[in-house]
């Protein structure tokens, strides 16, 4: 395949547009050699036609197609990010499962409140719902144990 070094205007590159914009046909021709059906290929590949040189010299229509040229690149780059996103999504929901019955299943052996009476602050305010129970200031840790 070959790269231009400047963008050439075709006819009818894809089935559904005009007028477009490519840097290398032969990866486009490729393309449709490669994926679309046998009775749809001659059809595609006869209409397609480089009309640069009939292009009237109009700095906004070179910009407006170079502009789209970056649209769709941008846009295939981002449908391919988005992929990957959900992608990631799903494994990270498959190993949130996994660790929550990991995590259940430990603490399904482990007396939790027991432990924490023996290890945490003598005068710890946990009521098992928030250490604020008994106040937000630090003088709550100075209660005299009964």
């Amino acid at each position: 395949m070959t790269e231009t070094t400047e963008l050439r205007y075709y006819f009818h590159l894809h089935h559904d547009v005009l007028l477009e914009l490519s840097w290398n046909i032969e990866e486009r021709i490729d393309y449709i050699k490669a994926t679309k059906s046998q009775t749809e290929q001659a059809l595609r590949l006869a209409l397609i036609k480089d009309v640069t040189e009939w292009m009237p010299n109009n700095k906004a229509w070179a910009a407006y197609f170079e502009a789209r040229a970056a649209y769709v690149k941008a846009r295939a780059a981002y449908v391919k990010a988005r992929a990957a996103y959900f992608e990631a999504r799903a494994a990270n929901n498959k190993a949130s499962v996994a660790y929550n019955k990991a995590w259940a299943a430990y603490f399904a052996t482990f007396d939790v409140d027991a432990f924490h009476r023996e290890h945490c602050h003598p005068n710890c305010p946990w009521d098992g719902k928030t250490i604020f129970s008994k106040g937000v200031d630090i003088s709550v840790l100075d209660a005299v144990t009964a």
